[in-house]
């Protein structure tokens, strides 16, 4: 049993405040139109598309490989954008995707 001494003359505690609902449920159409309009808002500066990234390689390999592809894979399949070698090695064990926002 949980017992509260209040002293004469001192008002009571008051009880906390009903919890509120907080979650946010949004369309998807209406979150892209609010996710453009804020790109919108950032400036009028305009993008120029260049070469987006480079893989180079560390140990084992020459040169870079250039991501113009939306998705690159590196594994050790053979169907993969970049063949790698090892024994942890997955037949997929990495992918790179270029985002829209870079």
């Amino acid at each position: 049993m949980l017992h509260f001494d209040v002293q004469e003359g001192e008002p009571p505690i008051a009880p906390p405040p009903p919890m509120e609902e907080k979650t946010l449920i949004m369309d998807t159409d209406q979150y892209q139109a609010l996710l453009a309009s804020s790109y919108q808002k950032g400036g009028t500066e305009e993008i120029h598309k260049e070469e987006v990234a480079v893989l180079s390689f560390m140990v084992g390999g020459a040169g870079e490989y250039k991501l113009s592809k939306k998705v690159v894979n590196i594994g050790k399949g053979s169907f993969n954008d970049i063949v790698v070698g090892g024994w942890l090695v997955g037949k997929v064990c990495a992918s790179v995707s270029q985002r829209p926002t870079g």
